[in-house]
C-alpha cells in the first residue's frame, strides 16, 4: 500500500511537471510566433527602406549630374590673393608641433579651433599616409581618401587647389585646398585639408 501511494505521489508528482512543461513549450511557440512576426514587419520596413534610399540615391545622381554641367569655373574665380591667403592658413596649421604628431586629440583639437574660427571654412580634415582619416569635421563620409585629388595632389606636390565646385554639406560653392603633413626631417607623413566656401 505504502509503495502503491508512492507511486501515486510520484505519477502526480510527474504528470504536474509534464503539465509544466507542455505550459513552458506552449508559451514558447507563442514567443516564437510573436518573434516570427516581428522580424517579418522588420523585413517589410527594411524593404520600403531600401526603395526609399534607391530613390534618393537616384535623385541625388540626377542632381550631381546636373551641377557638374554647370561651368562653375566661369562663375567663381579664385584669385591668387585667395589661394595665397589659404595657402598660409595651412602653413599655420602645419607650423604647428602637435600635428606631425598625427596624434587624433592633438588633430582634433587644433583644427576644430580652426573649424570654428573661420566661417568660410565648410569641412577640415588630416589624414595618414595610408589615407585613413586622423580627424575630421564634419566626420568624413568615406574611410579612406587616398585615391582622392586632393591627397594625391598634396602628395605629389606643395599645394593642391581644386577647381569649384558645389559643397554636398552647404549646397554652396567652394574649393578644396590641402598640402602635406612634413616632419622635422622634412618626410611626408600625412595631409590636411579643407573645404573652403568662396
Amino acid at each position: 500500500t505504502e509503495a502503491s501511494l508512492e507511486q501515486t505521489h510520484l505519477t502526480t508528482e510527474a504528470t504536474e511537471m509534464l503539465e509544466q512543461v507542455v505550459k513552458v513549450t506552449n508559451e514558447t511557440a507563442e514567443q516564437f510566433q510573436q518573434t516570427v512576426t516581428q522580424i517579418e514587419c522588420q523585413r517589410n520596413q527594411i524593404s520600403k527602406l531600401e526603395l526609399m534610399s534607391n530613390s534618393l540615391k537616384e535623385s541625388s545622381n540626377e542632381l550631381i549630374t546636373s551641377i557638374q554641367k554647370l561651368d562653375l569655373t566661369e562663375q567663381f574665380e579664385v584669385s591668387e590673393e585667395k589661394v595665397k591667403f589659404l595657402s598660409n592658413q595651412l602653413n599655420s596649421l602645419l607650423a604647428y608641433h602637435e600635428i606631425q604628431s598625427l596624434d587624433p586629440n592633438q588633430h582634433r583639437a587644433i583644427l576644430s579651433m580652426e573649424f570654428e574660427k573661420q566661417d568660410r571654412i565648410d569641412a577640415i580634415w588630416s589624414n595618414r599616409m595610408d589615407g585613413t582619416f586622423i580627424y575630421s569635421n564634419p566626420p568624413a563620409g568615406l574611410m579612406n581618401a587616398k585615391l582622392r585629388d586632393w591627397f594625391i595632389g598634396a602628395i605629389q606636390g606643395d599645394l593642391f587647389v581644386s577647381s569649384p565646385y558645389i559643397s554636398a554639406i552647404t549646397k554652396k560653392p567652394c574649393i578644396t585646398i590641402s598640402k602635406a603633413i612634413v616632419d622635422h626631417k622634412g618626410t611626408k607623413i600625412g595631409v590636411i585639408g579643407m573645404d573652403v566656401k568662396l
